[in-house]
This record gives structure tokens, C-alpha cells and sequence, in this order.
């Protein structure tokens, strides 16, 4: 499922109140833009708790793919791929780095991800 965009960015791009370190543009949509002051490494979890946060400003909007993942993750049932290695802890402790690309499936078959790699310069 593609990331909405804004998520981070509440007011929205054209008329932002703010924007969170861990975001989405409108512009490279399923790309989490890392900006922040402090040299810092950042976690995949921690970006789903500002998608929590700024449900509202998301375009869709909306939290509800987070919400089913954490009910996935309870049961069991998320397999998680940083780049094309399996990654065996939680999904939330995932780092988030420069261009790395992270699947999550849940549910079954398991698909092998196919690695995004067109960077285009960000």
C-alpha cells in the first residue's frame, strides 16, 4: 500500500503549521524524508507514531494501516524485508537509513520484495 502523503506535514505542504523530522511529500510519495537538526538515527516506529499523530493531515487520511499492522504484528502475522534481508525483530525498531528500502507483508504467502532503486538524485 502506498504511504499517504502530508503524513508529518500538518497544515499540509502549501500551508504547513510545522513539520515533524520523519515526513512524506507530496512530491516522493512512500519515500520517509528524514530532516532533522540533531544527527540522530530515527526508527521505522517512530515514524508510525507521527503517522498516528498527523492521521488528520495525511492524504488519505487516517491512521487505520497502522492500526491493522499493530493488530497483525500481536498475532504473528507481519514479515518484514530491509532491503532483500528478512529482518527478524520488530518491525519498529527497523532504522530508518539512506535509501533503504523495507517491505512489510502481512499475512501469507510470503513474496521475496522487489527493492526499490530509483532514487533520482534524493
Amino acid at each position: 500500500m502506498p504511504l499517504p502523503r502530508s503524513i508529518g506535514i500538518p497544515g499540509t505542504e502549501a500551508n504547513p503549521t510545522c513539520f515533524y523530522w520523519l515526513h512524506v511529500h507530496a512530491l516522493y510519495p512512500d519515500i520517509i524524508h528524514v530532516e532533522s537538526p540533531v544527527n540522530k538515527i530515527f526508527t521505522l516506529g517512530q515514524f508510525f507514531d507521527v503517522w498516528k499523530a498527523t492521521r488528520n493531515d495525511a492524504i488519505p487520511r487516517g491512521d487505520v494501516y497502522v492500526l491493522k499492522l499493530e493488530q497483525a504484528a500481536a498475532r504473528g502475522d507481519v514479515t518484514v524485508f530491509v532491503g532483500r534481508r528478512r529482518w527478524e525483530t520488530s518491525y519498529r525498531s527497523i532504522p530508518l537509513t539512506s535509501h533503504e528500502s523495507i517491505t512489510i507483508e502481512v499475512g501469507k504467502p510470503i513474496v521475496p520484495p522487489v527493492v526499490f532503486n530509483t532514487w533520482d538524485g534524493l
